[in-house]
């Protein structure tokens, strides 16, 4: 990598559906080998492939993408939180449904910059309250939000096949 990159953000477009399916399988196989089981994680991958992501991208909810040059190096997946009913948070919660960052990008100070791109982008909206989820035994993605000052305050599960994953939730405030 140069010495000093320049990052830039928009919202994915339709033609960028190839380079983010690509970005989330490698991101996906990086994150959960080891925790998803292997042909789960595998048909989630096959499953999220470009014609997914294109139907996705017509949709009111496009990522914002984090670009170095003209390559997409991180997504990021905002919306009004989803379910805030056992949460005891307010009305005003934004959620990040899904960060991902190219693996050979981390570790940099990337990830800590798309996750304020994405947080400003929800206040923007006047949600002044954030959650992200993630599977409590991604050590990786649970130390990174507790670096950014996440707090745990809730669990809950995923089931993917036969195997039940907890997921811890993290919450700010503006």
């Amino acid at each position: 990598m140069p010495e000093k990159l320049h990052t830039r953000y928009r919202y994915a477009k339709r033609e960028d559906a190839g380079a983010i399916a690509e970005l989330f399988a490698t991101s996906w196989k990086n994150a959960y080998c080891g925790i998803i089981p292997y042909q789960q994680l595998n048909a989630t991958i096959h499953r999220r492939d470009e014609n997914w992501w294109k139907t996705a991208l017509s949709k009111d909810r496009n990522p914002i993408l984090m670009m170095v040059d003209d390559q997409i190096i991180g997504y990021a997946t905002i919306c009004k939180a989803r379910d805030i009913s056992s949460t005891h948070l307010s009305q005003h919660v934004g959620e990040i449904t899904e960060l991902y960052l190219d693996p050979d990008y981390q570790g940099v100070g990337f990830g800590r910059q798309l996750f304020s791109a994405a947080w400003s982008e929800l206040k923007k909206s006047n949600l002044n309250e954030l959650i992200v989820w993630a599977l409590s035994d991604n050590n990786k993605a649970c130390d990174f939000y507790e670096n950014l000052g996440g707090q745990k305050f809730a669990k809950a599960h995923d089931q993917f096949g036969k195997t039940r994953l907890e997921k811890t939730a993290f919450k700010w405030r503006a």
